[in-house]
C-alpha cells in the first residue's frame, strides 16, 4: 500500500451487530412482541380470551387517552397520558381490543401463566426452590399465545356495512331514470310551428316600427 493510500471503511449493507445470532432462533429466540406481529399486526383489532383458571388483570391506557397543553406560546407542547384503567378478565373471558391492549393483555397473562407452572414443578419437586421463571421460552410462547389469540376482526369493515344496511332500509329505492321521449315528425312541426310564429312577431314589430 503506498504511503499516501487511504484506507476505505468497510461497509456492511443490511448488518447490524448480533445478526449472527438473531438469525438463528435456537441462540437468539424472538421476543414475544415478535411473535405477536405473526399473528396480527399493530393496527389490527383482535379477540383475546384468558386461558387460565385465575383472573387476569392489567393496567391500560387508551391510544386516544392523552392531552396535549403549553405552558406558554411558544412552549413544546407536552403530552400526558390520561389516567389508566385496570382490567379484569374472568377465566375463559373474551375481550375485543386494539393490538395495543392485546399485546399487553397477551404479555401479562404469558407471565401469569409461567409463573404458575414454575410454582407447581417447584412443589412437585421437578424444580429446586430457587428455580426462576422463564417466561421467555419459545415453547411456552407459542403454545400460549396460539390458546389465547382467538383471531382477528375487521371494526371498521363490519361498521361500515351496518352503516350501509341502514341506509339502505331507510333511505326509499331509487327510482329508474324516465326515457326520454324520441322525436317524431309532429314533435319537429311542433317545433318549427313556433318558430314560424316567433318569425310572424319579429315581422310585425318590424312592419310598426317603420310605419
Amino acid at each position: 500500500m503506498e504511503p499516501n493510500e487511504a484506507i476505505q471503511p468497510r461497509v456492511e449493507e443490511e448488518s447490524y451487530y448480533g445478526q449472527e445470532y438473531a438469525e438463528d432462533s435456537i441462540q437468539q429466540p424472538k421476543t414475544l412482541g415478535e411473535r405477536l406481529r405473526e399473528y396480527y399486526g399493530p393496527g389490527d383489532f383482535v379477540t383475546v380470551m384468558n386461558i387460565d383458571t385465575q383472573p387476569i388483570r392489567y393496567q391500560w391506557a387508551t391510544e386516544v387517552g392523552y392531552e396535549t397543553y403549553s405552558d406558554y406560546p411558544g412552549h413544546k407542547n407536552t403530552v400526558q397520558p390520561n389516567k389508566p384503567k385496570v382490567v379484569t378478565l374472568q377465566p375463559g373471558q373474551m375481550k375485543l381490543c386494539s393490538a395495543t391492549e392485546a399485546d399487553l393483555m397477551i404479555t401479562n397473562l404469558v407471565k401469569q401463566m409461567a409463573t404458575r407452572v414454575t410454582e407447581r414443578k417447584i412443589k412437585e419437586g421437578i424444580y429446586l426452590p430457587t428455580q426462576s421463571t422463564n417466561w421467555q421460552d419459545a415453547n411456552l410462547q407459542k403454545s400460549l399465545i396460539e390458546r389465547i389469540y382467538q383471531g382477528k376482526q375487521d371494526v371498521l369493515g363490519e361498521a361500515n356495512a351496518g352503516i350501509a344496511q341502514v341506509q339502505a332500509a331507510t333511505e326509499p329505492a331509487p327510482t329508474a331514470p324516465q326515457p326520454r321521449s324520441v322525436p317524431t315528425e309532429d314533435i319537429l312541426a311542433e317545433l318549427d310551428k313556433e318558430g314560424s310564429d316567433e318569425q310572424k312577431r319579429r315581422s310585425g314589430r318590424q312592419t310598426k316600427i317603420q310605419a
